[in-house]
């Protein structure tokens, strides 16, 4: 919701009264000046915001909530919040807590995980987010208290866990600091020592106050990007000292590698692998999942897996042998060349290329560039990855190892070099 709402809008929004025009809203594709006129004339200009808004942010927030269209958002809660899955992959660490608090609960995203395990007092700054947090929580068949409060106007003592989620846009500008967030970590450290079980949700960029030794940090994927960092504390560090990558599937279980970061995980591999440069062209790629790449966990998993670097710029790893991991983008290599128009055109039709998926890594390669010239007309999916080799650009026609079922049409996935 804009800034400067008050909670008697919220409240009203969560009121029989406003039942019917949600519903209208929802089932309305698009928005007309006519229908934004009627609602003004029969419930004011304030309660037509209201009704806009939250119309939108539940259209935003399917992504997130299955059950969004039943839910309460402001604009900020929805960006803000943690989505289900990666929510009740959290919650599990706090299952034998006997009590937990959610500071900074928002709309209550995290929140409605951990009630689902345990106990949880949700606290939130805002009234509004207070107010929706405790409607959602109701609306999915959960008992969880609420409370309008600041960090510092509770008691750590009255909990056995807790839970942050640091506001990082104070003053309307977004921060990656910590100390800049509300709460700070002043205040994390003061809960810290009162009671040292305890989670903090950070930005997957954010760097930690030097005194947070021993603790874990876990980078979080979910609907494939790395959404989240939380630093585990006291007994909830299953891992502690150690990065983890977590990717978190909206179906199938969840997949996890913990390990030392890799500016300490002994000698660089960029030194063992095989030089990009030069020699036979390896049966098989390998890209590692966002949350590996986020975690600093490269040279340790692909330890794990018996891989070998490929090029260190676009982070692409190796072997002679195929590998089938969920924390890995795999791909068969049938045929490399100098990147070359008229020769790659050649090449995909002869290998009957149908549905073409492009992905440019460390290259400076216009990606809608590369969609106009390589237009599909075969049956056969494939993978077209321009990488880096000897100072130019090589074209890897490869096959996804763990391609689904597609029809037609062709993908971008650019990441280009500096």
């Amino acid at each position: 919701m804009p800034e400067g709402w008050s909670i008697e809008e919220a409240e009203w929004l969560t009121a029989q009264d406003s039942q019917p025009w949600l519903e209208l809203l929802a089932e309305t594709t698009t928005v007309l000046p006519s229908l934004v006129a009627r609602l003004r004339r029969t419930v004011g200009p304030a309660r037509t915001a209201a009704l806009l808004e939250l119309s939108e942010a539940r259209r935003r927030g399917a992504a997130k909530f299955p059950r969004s269209d039943e839910l309460f958002f402001t604009r900020k809660g929805v960006e803000q919040s943690t989505d289900v899955w990666i929510a009740a992959w959290k919650a599990r660490r706090f299952r034998d807590r006997s009590s937990t608090v959610d500071l900074g609960c928002g709309i209550g995203g995290d929140l409605m995980g951990l009630a689902a395990l345990s106990p949880t007092l949700g606290v939130d700054s805002d009234p509004v987010s207070a107010h929706f947090a405790r409607f959602n929580a109701m609306r999915i068949g959960l008992k969880a208290r609420l409370r309008t409060a600041q960090v510092e106007e509770l008691d750590p003592w009255e909990f056995d866990g807790w839970h942050c989620d640091p506001d990082r846009r104070v003053n309307a500008r977004r921060t990656t600091r910590l100390q800049w967030s509300a709460p700070s970590d002043f205040w994390i450290d003061t809960w810290r020592a009162a009671l040292p079980h305890g989670a903090v949700k950070l930005a997957p960029a954010a760097e930690l106050p030097p005194n947070w030794h021993g603790v874990e940090r876990e980078w979080i994927e979910s609907r494939g990007e790395c959404r989240q960092q939380v630093v585990w504390f006291g007994d909830l560090a299953w891992n502690s000292g150690l990065h983890t990558a977590t990717i978190v599937p909206v179906q199938g279980e969840p997949c996890s590698f913990s390990g030392l970061p890799d500016e300490h995980s002994g000698r660089s591999m960029v030194t063992t692998g095989r030089e990009a440069a030069c020699g036979p062209m390896p049966r098989y790629l390998f890209e590692p999942a966002p949350c590996i790449l986020a975690a600093g966990l490269t040279q340790s998993f692909a330890r794990d897996v018996d891989l070998e670097w490929f090029d260190p710029a676009p982070v692409m790893l190796c072997a002679d042998a195929p590998r089938r991991h969920p924390l890995l983008q795999s791909f068969e290599v049938l045929e490399a060349l100098p990147f070359d128009r008229k020769r790659l055109i050649e090449l995909l039709r002869r290998l009957d290329g149908g549905t073409i998926e492009v992905k440019t890594r460390g290259v400076r390669v216009d990606a809608m560039r590369a969609q106009e010239m390589l237009r599909p007309d075969g049956s056969r999916p494939l993978t077209v990855l321009l990488l880096p080799r000897g100072g130019s650009t090589i074209a890897v026609v490869a096959r996804r190892l763990d391609l689904q079922a597609e029809t037609g049409g062709l993908q971008l996935n650019s990441n280009p070099g500096p």
